[in-house]
């Protein structure tokens, strides 16, 4: 049975402390864990995981850390062996050399991801990875689960009347309305026709007094 490993173990061994230095002209396309942000490990069942850090060998990183850590998951994605079925790609953030100072981020599957506690407030990070992958409908044409369409009854429909809307005045404070439920309908009209709820807020408090304070007629 195969012994698990820590990521200190795994950065060990694929960069072992007494390896010779890589001659310049073999640097191209090579990545070293000493200056790396982040690290990652491909997990593939029945065979050798692979193993990845973000610093480039003789070279700096990007400045931007996101787009550092997002241009990673593309280009793995790219690849189309990694981010697949029955594997995962499991990320970690490292705060320095030691690897007991790296945590670890997500784990990215096929068709889902698994964020750590320590990402939750990440906002920018969800939302990116709930854009990486792609919902159903965009891929396949259709929800997960479709209905089928609704069918117009039979016969002529009786629409009820909607309230008054004139997009030209819709805060003119010269409106007379006759009851409380007349200026709630107009106000209600507003809202349905995505206009701000502030504003409509503020329209309804100035004109509800107007109502309530207009002497009855005799």
């Amino acid at each position: 049975m195969a012994q698990t490993q820590n990521i200190g173990q795994v950065a060990a061994q694929a960069l072992p402390d007494n390896a010779p230095p890589v001659p310049i002209h073999q640097r191209f396309a090579q990545f070293e864990r000493q200056g790396s942000t982040y690290s990652w490990i491909v997990y593939r069942p029945g065979k050798h995981n692979l193993y990845g850090n973000s610093k480039p060998v003789g070279a700096a990183e990007k400045a931007d850390k996101r787009q550092l850590l997002t241009d990673i998951i593309t280009r793995l994605n790219r690849t189309s062996k990694y981010i697949v079925p029955n594997q995962m790609v499991v990320f970690y953030r490292n705060f320095s050399n030691d690897n007991r100072d790296s945590i670890k981020l997500f784990t990215l599957h096929a068709t889902r991801y698994e964020m750590e506690a320590c990402c939750i407030g990440e906002t920018w990070l969800k939302n990116w990875l709930d854009a990486f992958y792609v919902p159903p409908v965009v891929v396949y044409g259709t929800d997960l689960f479709p209905q089928v369409p609704t069918q117009p009854p039979v016969g002529k429909q009786i629409i009820p009347d909607r309230p008054a809307y004139h997009p030209t005045d819709k805060y003119d404070e010269t409106k007379h309305f006759k009851s409380e439920d007349s200026l709630m309908d107009y106000i209600n009209g507003l809202l349905e026709r995505g206009e701000e709820r502030g504003r409509v807020t503020a329209y309804y408090q100035k004109m509800l007094p107007r109502i309530k304070n207009r002497s009855p007629r005799a």
